[in-house]
């Protein structure tokens, strides 16, 4: 997936999306993350400074409120 193009699929994508990035990821560039937060209009990009690539490990309780916050809108 990582070598994929999924620019155009992300475009496509109209609902509401939490994107959860970490600014140190060296998989996956905040860069892509920001690429896709424009791209979907109803996304919301949430970026935790000092977290890598499995933020949702590094940061487990921030990640989960904030997907509660976001799944309680």
């Amino acid at each position: 997936v990582i070598r994929e193009d999924l620019l155009a699929d992300a475009a496509k994508i109209s609902i509401p999306a939490l994107l959860i990035w970490g600014d140190r990821d060296d998989q996956t560039p905040l860069a892509d993350g920001e690429k896709f937060a424009r791209l979907m209009r109803e996304a919301k990009l949430t970026v935790y400074h000092g977290a890598g690539h499995f933020v949702h490990r590094e940061r487990t309780k921030e990640v989960a409120e904030i997907m509660r916050i976001f799944v309680g809108q």
